[in-house]
């Protein structure tokens, strides 16, 4: 709502992938973690080019039929490739990655405009990025840490 205030269309554009790629992630998860569609919560948020009523019929659906309701978007490679992932290694981490580097190339945009808020949110989501990288390296390292 803040980004269509402001105008700005980089703004908007990552605003809306940022929800479009947190209800892709959650979707992958719940279905990962066999949670079945009756004992879910509202977790899908709004905003996104993606529609919450699909993505909510897709959480009844099996795994493998998410790449192919992915793939008239600009998100299709994260959906093969994580369910892929999830079916060889039974983890959710490579879905985190796909995520992050949907975001990178989409921020690497930014690196053409000086003036205006596009600098200024790739900035901050680098610096964000760069912690979260930091955070997962220090986790692994400590001896009670358990990947997915």
């Amino acid at each position: 709502e803040m980004a269509v205030e402001s105008g700005d269309s980089f703004l908007q554009r990552f605003s809306v992938k940022n929800i479009d790629l947190f209800n892709i992630g959650a979707l992958l998860k719940l279905k990962f973690k066999g949670i079945e569609p009756s004992e879910m919560k509202p977790v899908f948020a709004e905003g996104g080019l993606l529609d919450i009523q699909e993505l909510r019929a897709l959480t009844g659906k099996n795994m493998a039929d998410i790449p192919s309701h992915l793939k008239e978007t600009s998100y299709k490679t994260i959906g093969g490739a994580a369910v892929e992932e999830f079916q060889t290694a039974k983890t959710t981490i490579k879905i985190d990655e796909l995520m992050q580097n949907h975001m990178i190339d989409f921020i690497k945009e930014a690196k053409s405009v000086t003036y205006g808020i596009a600098p200024v949110v790739a900035y901050f989501w680098a610096k964000k990025n760069n912690a979260q990288i930091i955070r997962m390296i220090l986790l692994s390292k400590s001896p009670d840490w358990i990947p997915d």
